[in-house]
């Protein structure tokens, strides 16, 4: 697995803390070769961000994106069924 950057332990205020300095980019030392299944997964990912913005763009608040996908729809007693109005 290719090393990020490295933590390094800091006291700030009398506190231990541990900080990540991630290293310079792009990466050298092996370099990051974007081709087969990683360029694959990158075009993947870059779909999904662009499907996200438009969705983004519809809604009158992103709260809506939020939000909703949290709340499930509640059966109604006939077999899951949402009831007849």
């Amino acid at each position: 697995m290719r090393a990020t950057g490295q933590t390094l332990k800091r006291t700030v205020s009398g506190e231990a803390i541990a900080t990540f300095v991630p290293y310079p980019l792009p990466p050298r030392n092996p370099e990051l070769n974007v081709d087969g299944e990683l360029a694959a997964l990158l075009t993947r990912a870059e779909q999904a961000l662009a499907r996200l913005e438009v969705a983004g763009e519809l809604v009158p608040s992103l709260d809506w994106l939020i939000v909703l996908p949290r709340e499930k729809p509640r059966p109604s007693g006939r077999g899951g069924r949402a009831a007849d109005a």
